[in-house]
């Protein structure tokens, strides 16, 4: 078993770039909920916002994070590239 908490150590510098609580899992099955659940508990713990990466056997990994959090990131990313 593993250590508890996140799994993505970030210093205090870094959390201020990168404001975000980690959990990673890679599994044959996806428990996606409950995986969303440990993340966002987490994350809380840290006071950090919640970002999931997960991966199937044989699959992409793949990312969640809130729906809100996921416009905001959209929003940096179209305005980073105006200025660009």
């Amino acid at each position: 078993m593993g250590e508890s908490g996140i799994d993505v150590k970030l210093s205090e510098k870094a959390r201020e770039e990168f404001p975000y609580a980690v959990e990673a899992k890679a599994y044959k099955r996806i428990a996606l909920f409950q995986w969303w659940k440990q993340t966002v508990d987490n994350a809380k713990k840290e006071e950090l916002k919640p970002l999931l990466v997960f991966k199937q056997d044989r699959a992409k990994p793949l990312v969640a994070l809130e729906l809100e959090e996921f416009v905001e990131v959209l929003k940096d990313a179209m305005d980073w590239r105006r200025r660009g």
